[in-house]
C-alpha cells in the first residue's frame, strides 16, 4: 500500500508541494485512506504526549474480519538528504512509535486486531525507508 501511494506522491505532486514538506505527503496518504471504508482514519491523534500522523482504526461496523489497525509516522528529509539523514529520521519515527505506544486508548480501539506501528521516510517524493517497528 505504502509503495503505491509513493508512486502517486511522484506522480500527483509538483516540486511547490515540499514546501510544505512531510505536510504534502502525509495529506496525500490521508486522502487515499479515507477513500476506503476499511479504516476510521485519525490524522494528528495525540497518543502518550506526542501526535502520531495517521492511527488507522478498523472499521469493525463494514468489516468485523479485520485483522490489522496501525499507527503510522511519516518523516521527511529534501531531495539532496543523504542516507545518514535518512537513518536519522527513521530511527526518530522508530521512537515517536515506541512513545506512542504506551497509550492505553489503543488498545480498545484496536479491539481484537493486531496493532502495527509503521515508520515512514520521505525524501522530496521519494519513499526513502518503509519499516514495521516490532515493540
Amino acid at each position: 500500500m505504502f509503495e503505491y501511494f509513493a508512486e502517486e506522491v511522484r506522480a500527483q505532486t509538483s516540486i511547490r508541494d515540499y514546501l510544505e514538506g512531510e505536510k504534502a505527503v502525509q495529506t496525500l496518504h490521508l486522502v487515499y485512506m479515507n477513500l476506503t471504508n476499511y479504516f476510521v482514519i485519525y490524522p494528528e491523534q495525540e497518543l502518550n504526549k506526542g501526535y502520531g500522523d495517521l492511527w488507522m482504526s478498523p472499521n469493525f461496523l463494514n468489516h468485523p474480519e479485520m485483522q490489522y489497525s496501525y499507527v503510522v509516522e511519516f518523516k521527511y528529509v529534501k531531495h539532496d538528504a543523504g542516507e545518514a539523514e535518512v537513518a536519522a529520521k527513521l530511527e526518530e519515527a522508530r521512537e515517536q512509535l515506541r512513545q506512542y505506544a504506551g497509550d492505553g486508548r489503543h488498545a480498545q480501539a484496536k479491539g481484537h486486531t493486531t496493532l502495527r506501528y509503521i515508520a515512514v521516510v520521505y525524501r522530496a517524493w521519494e519513499l526513502a525507508a518503509l519499516e514495521e517497528v516490532v515493540l
